[in-house]
């Protein structure tokens, strides 16, 4: 069942000895028994000229297993592991004396998408999550981390057959993201593609895409 898959698949990503700063999401759910932590292992930022934030954050199958030795010639491999994309939009103008402890602030929104291949060329399954949450950033010339606060999150729309295992959740962690446009563009044209076939129709996707 789809459903337990993708709690597996979730729940498999709590890697035993990561490297310093990869970044990590915590989804607390009431479905769930136990947090489930989603480790990624890109993550990217961009900054609009008008001074929003725009955060990229992937998990693939193959971050998750270590590389097999090869013998003979290589083999294409079925991949059931969903592709995991999060993109997080912090806004460049809060509300003014806005606080991470205050448990209604936000500053960001969040879209969480779990992308499925059907075995079709380009046919997807899709599950979308969107929320909002406090993003504290501290940026350096070397270093970037973001600080996910009080994030809260609800299953938004999907297509396909995969279920939705997570329903309204918190959402919290520590993301490091490396400065790269490119690749946060070409990240956002994938969600985009990826939540039209969630939706009714266009319009409806770029209004939560913008």
């Amino acid at each position: 069942m789809k459903t337990v898959r993708l709690l597996c698949l979730l729940a498999a990503c709590i890697l035993a000895g990561c490297a310093p700063q990869h970044s990590g999401v915590t989804f607390t759910s009431s479905r769930q028994t136990e947090a489930i932590v989603q480790d990624f292992r890109h993550a990217y930022l961009d900054r609009e000229p008008q001074g929003d934030y725009h955060i990229l954050l992937v998990a693939d199958a193959a971050d998750e297993q270590p590389p097999a030795p090869i013998k003979g010639p290589i083999q294409p491999i079925a991949n059931a592991t969903p592709r995991r994309i999060m993109h997080i939009h912090v806004f460049w103008r809060p509300l003014r004396g806005l606080k991470s402890d205050n448990p209604s602030a936000t500053n960001a929104s969040i879209d969480f998408y779990v992308i499925g291949d059907r075995g079709e060329p380009g046919a997807k399954d899709v599950i979308h999550y969107q929320g909002t949450a406090f993003v504290a950033l501290a940026l350096t010339p070397t270093d970037i981390e973001a600080q996910i606060q009080n994030g809260l999150m609800v299953p938004r729309g999907g297509v396909g057959a995969m279920s939705d295992a997570l329903g309204r959740c918190k959402v919290e962690g520590a993301v490091f993201p490396h400065r790269n446009r490119q690749r946060v563009r070409e990240l956002l044209d994938e969600v985009r593609a990826a939540g039209n076939g969630g939706f009714t129709d266009e319009t409806q996707a770029r209004s939560v895409l913008r």
